[in-house]
């Protein structure tokens, strides 16, 4: 499940975050459950900038924890 993933507290955004995960995950079942694919194409659109926020945050944190190792 979505929600067990990250534990929200102390992390700025985190609440929004997991209202977000705790949507897609309630939009999910619904679209497994009708066997409706445009349910599941709204999911994606709404994950798409999420996943490519966390894509360049991880690209960015591995740039520079690279430099951190060169003497």
């Amino acid at each position: 499940m979505l929600r067990n993933a990250r534990d929200p507290a102390g992390i700025r955004g985190a609440q929004e975050l997991l209202s977000v995960y705790i949507f897609l995950e309630a939009h999910l079942v619904k679209a497994n459950l009708e066997k409706d694919a445009a349910l599941v194409r709204e999911c994606a659109d709404l994950v798409r900038p999420i996943h490519e926020a966390w894509r360049k945050a991880v690209n960015a944190h591995e740039r520079a924890d690279a430099y951190s190792h060169v003497g």
